[in-house]
């Protein structure tokens, strides 16, 4: 079988190499067309570019001829604004001198009179402020007076406030002495000694009461413990000897089930094909002749020698039923035996027999007829020669003889032993019974003293809350007793503090008392002196009024003519700087007339200059349009070119990628085919050299199995002799159960693998889709804004070159450079360009990608502001290109994008913190515009 397996390998291995090498084949024929195809497309690209430069350099110079007429445009403009802004000057400029001159008159003979005014103020104010000074001094005089009387009345009344407060405050005194005084001895007479005595001792009595139930509940409490403490060390005790119980009857139940296991499998109770025919007939609960039969100790090996097969006998009633139904039995050993059957059996010899060394229930006489005892060999030897053909004697240790032939059975035959396991097995039973009984009556026993020891602890608890109310109540009245105690001191401290307070009110009032009569004596000299003091304040009054007067009316009539002299002195220094502004402003006219009059000449040489270029420039600049036409055919057809083979390109590639991607999957499957053939070669091999060894020939033996011989069959054989033999070794109780749960695992962690490799595949399958279709949609993202990139960036510079660069050949991990150079410039990074060269760059690169995936409306956020007027109206050009099928919304502050919009939208702030929306509809606004001219 092998080797025709081995044949259909060889034959499919031949044909997927067939495959393989016709797939190879167009593999490379692809390979060759594609480097075909990359150099006429580095061809045409070089074509494209000298063309597209060719195109760039006429733009260029389209763009500076377009420049400079525009310029010469708004020189010649901005020249005639210039030249008319100096004759208006010059006009200006002359009216205003004459004018100053007028002016200048006009002050000199004002200038006089302010001069004769201040003349004649001086020599009055000189008088008044002698008048001044003679009053100053007067008042100062009676100021003097003033502040010493001042100085004096204030030290009486100062005294006699003194004496005043003084008096109040001590009669205040004397009268909260006088309270204080009352109410301590008041507090004195109501302190009550006795009856707090009283309470403290009736409290002293009950305290006593509660102490003697507190000492009987704490004895209680002790006995309780006791108990508790001697039964917890029963139940310690029982828990031991329950322990050792159960470990014992779980020792005895793995011996039981050990022999049980080699008992069925030295009777014969593992034969499936036996049971089945046994489960049948209702033979299946039938005891065997070993689990019967009572063998005398010491001569259990005889009998087992004797006996042999017959051991796993299967006991009924009546073999005459069963005979009939033995014929369907077609497998397997069956012995069965009878229990009518009654056979004598009388022994020749007065010997003993084997017979008289067992007990059963069955008559096993014609089994055991003939076979005599012995103790040993010896014995047996002396009795040999006295044995007929059908007798035979057996020694203790199994060592069987007849008349002339002998027998020793000592090898490692699974049915030794069967009667001493069914004796051990019938003495587990027992104590497996009287150790089972055992704890059962611990756990009772344990029960009643787990129960016992819950009153206890229950009976425990209550004396401790008990004891534990008595303590708090205790405690309670410990606590007032100390209190009442504590308020007894206290009384009895205050008392004494109240003596002393008394005493001391008592002699306080006597001082007090005393300093009322003396500060009521000073006070009586200040009132006194006080009204001396008053007569003489009205008459400094009477004099203060005369002086206050004469003073304030020279002051006034001084400051009123220093006011006038300033006043004249003021428009006099103010007549004379506007004179010298006026004739500063003189001079300046005068030197501002010949500074216009020579730039009137400037702007006319310079208007008449700026007229002749401007014809050459405009022919120019129609020559260069009309080249930039026919360049630009060329280009499109150029371009068109490049894309056509790029679009072939494109197609090979792909095409090339799915016969990549047929060859490793040929490949595969190849190498899975070589190597299964190599392992059915593996296994011919091995089959052959086993042949080899056994000094057979394939041949031979194919033609000597049987035709009906299967291999699945005779495995099943194999397996079940080699677990027969198996089972003679040690048993391990737990191994079935460790099997099954072993086997369980496994089949639960071959489960989870196969979960885990199917994941595995399928995760590496969605990866490698993920990844080709990320490499191909970022190549073509990468493919259409490089394109897209390329063809706006000149647009906005009119010239120069843009373009995108991958960093690695892996499109996974690639990054992209950003090469743009503009026209003029070398440079080799973005980084060297200006920064409105950078923004266009931006700009360009951005619109690229909006190409890309294009959405219905933009909003640019002040797109123009590092721009100037040249690059935002490029800007503007390329916006209101895209905007013919593009939204536009942009914020700005530039004029010139402003210009470009259909509909205006501002805020305004007329008022300080509101703003205002102003809308403007610019076509609106423009057909308003004309027609109001």
């Amino acid at each position: 079988e092998i080797n025709k397996k081995l044949l259909e390998q060889e034959s499919i291995v031949r044909d997927e190499e067939t495959k393989l090498e016709n797939k190879t084949t167009q593999h490379h024929v692809l390979n060759s067309k594609i480097a075909t195809l990359r150099e006429q497309h580095n061809k045409d690209i070089e074509s494209f570019n000298e063309v597209q430069a060719n195109y760039y350099r006429i733009g260029a110079n389209i763009a500076r001829l377009e420049q400079q007429i525009k310029h010469t445009k708004e020189r010649q403009e901005q020249l005639t604004k210039d030249l008319a802004e100096v004759n208006q000057n010059w006009q200006e400029t002359t009216s205003h001198q004459g004018a100053d001159q007028n002016q200048i008159e006009l002050l000199a003979s004002q200038r006089v009179e302010l001069e004769a005014n201040i003349a004649d103020g001086q020599e009055v104010l000189e008088r008044e402020m002698q008048e001044l000074q003679e009053a100053e001094q007067q008042a100062q005089s009676w100021q003097k007076n003033w502040d010493d009387f001042n100085a004096n009345n204030s030290k009486i009344l100062q005294q006699l406030e003194v004496e005043q407060t003084q008096i109040g405050h001590l009669e205040q005194r004397i009268v909260a002495e006088t309270q204080n005084l009352e109410k301590f001895k008041s507090e004195l007479a109501s302190l009550d000694f006795i009856a707090l005595n009283s309470e403290i001792e009736q409290i002293n009595g009950l305290l006593q009461g509660l102490q003697d139930n507190q000492n009987k509940l704490r004895e209680e409490v002790t006995n309780k413990q006791q108990q508790i403490t001697s039964i917890r060390e029963g139940i310690q005790k029982l828990s031991g000897m329950l322990d050792q119980n159960r470990n014992k009857l779980q020792a005895l139940n793995g011996r039981k089930s050990s022999l049980e296991a080699l008992q069925q499998a030295a009777l014969g109770k593992n034969d499936t094909v036996l049971l089945d025919w046994l489960k049948q007939h209702n033979l299946e609960q039938r005891p065997r002749l070993a689990e019967e039969l009572q063998v005398t100790s010491g001569w259990e090996t005889a009998v087992e020698t004797v006996l042999g097969v017959y051991l796993e006998a299967v006991c009924v009633d009546g073999i005459a039923s069963v005979i009939p139904e033995v014929k369907n039995l077609t497998r397997g050993n069956l012995t069965l035996l009878d229990q009518d059957l009654q056979v004598q059996s009388n022994p020749r010899l007065n010997i003993a027999t084997l017979a008289s060394k067992m007990n059963s229930k069955r008559s096993l006489g014609s089994l055991l007829s003939g076979i005599y005892i012995a103790e040993d060999i010896n014995e047996a030897l002396a009795m040999q020669s006295k044995l007929n053909h059908d007798e035979s004697i057996i020694t203790k240790s199994g060592i069987w003889l007849g008349a002339g032939w002998l027998r020793v059975a000592y090898d490692d035959n699974p049915k030794i032993g069967i009667l001493q396991r069914e004796r051990e097995l019938q003495e587990l039973y027992a104590n497996i019974e009287q150790v089972q009984n055992d704890c059962a009556t611990e756990e009772q026993e344990l029960a009643a003293q787990q129960t016992s020891l819950m009153t206890l602890e229950e009976e425990h608890q209550k004396i401790q809350q008990q004891l534990h109310v008595l303590m708090a109540e205790y405690s309670d009245t410990q606590s007032k007793i100390t209190a009442k105690k504590t308020y007894l001191q206290h009384l009895e401290d205050r008392a004494l503090v109240l003596k002393k307070e008394i005493e001391s009110q008592d002699n306080n009032l006597i001082v007090l008392r005393e300093q009322l009569t003396v500060s009521l004596k000073n006070k009586e000299e200040a009132s006194r002196q006080k009204m001396t003091y008053d007569l003489e304040r009205q008459a400094l009054i009477q004099s203060q009024d005369q002086i206050q007067q004469r003073l304030v009316a020279a002051r006034d009539y001084s400051q009123k003519l220093q006011q006038d002299v300033s006043s004249f002195t003021l428009r006099l220094q103010l007549l004379q700087t506007q004179v010298d502004y006026l004739n500063q402003s003189l001079d300046r006219a005068n030197k501002r007339l010949a500074s216009l009059k020579e730039q009137q000449g400037n702007l006319e040489a310079s208007l008449d200059q700026a007229q002749a270029p401007l014809v050459d420039l405009e022919k120019e600049l129609q020559s260069e349009l009309e080249q930039r036409l026919a360049v630009e055919t060329d280009l499109n057809l150029a371009k068109q070119k490049t894309v056509n083979i790029e679009q072939e390109l494109r197609e090979l590639e792909k095409e090339n990628i799915e016969s990549q991607e047929t060859n490793e999957k040929i490949r595969m499957f190849l190498e899975k085919v070589r190597m299964e053939r190599e392992g059915l070669l593996v296994r011919s091999t091995t089959y052959g050299e086993q042949v080899a060894e056994l000094d057979l020939k394939l041949e031979d033996l194919h033609a000597a199995l049987p035709a009906e011989a299967a291999v699945v069959e005779w495995e099943e054989k194999i397996t079940h002799l080699t677990s027969r033999i198996e089972r003679l070794g040690l048993i391990n109780l737990a191994a079935i159960e460790e099997f099954e749960k072993l086997g369980e695992r496994k089949t639960y962690l071959d489960a989870q693998n196969q979960d885990l490799i199917n994941a595995l595949n399928t995760l590496e399958e969605v990866m490698h889709k993920i990844d080709h279709d990320t490499k191909a949609r970022f190549k073509e993202a990468y493919d259409g804004i490089n394109l897209k990139f390329q063809e706006l960036f000149p647009k906005i510079f009119h010239g120069g070159k843009a373009s995108l660069e991958q960093t690695a050949d892996d499109l996974l991990e690639t990054g992209v450079l950003i090469m743009a150079q503009p026209p003029g410039k070398r440079n080799s990074s973005i980084h060297l360009l200006s920064g409105g060269e950078k923004a266009l760059t931006a700009i360009a690169l951005i619109f690229s990608i909006f190409h890309l995936n294009p959405a219905p409306f933009c909003i640019l956020d002040e797109v123009d502001a590092p721009l100037d007027d040249i690059n935002v109206q490029r800007f503007c050009s390329l916006v209101k290109e895209m905007a013919k099928t593009i939204q536009f919304i942009f914020i700005t502050h530039n004029k010139l994008t402003m210009e470009i919009s259909e509909q205006l939208i501002g805020v305004t702030m007329q008022e300080l913190g509101v703003s205002r929306i102003v809308s403007v509809d610019v076509d609106a606004a423009v057909t308003l515009a004309g027609a109001e001219k």
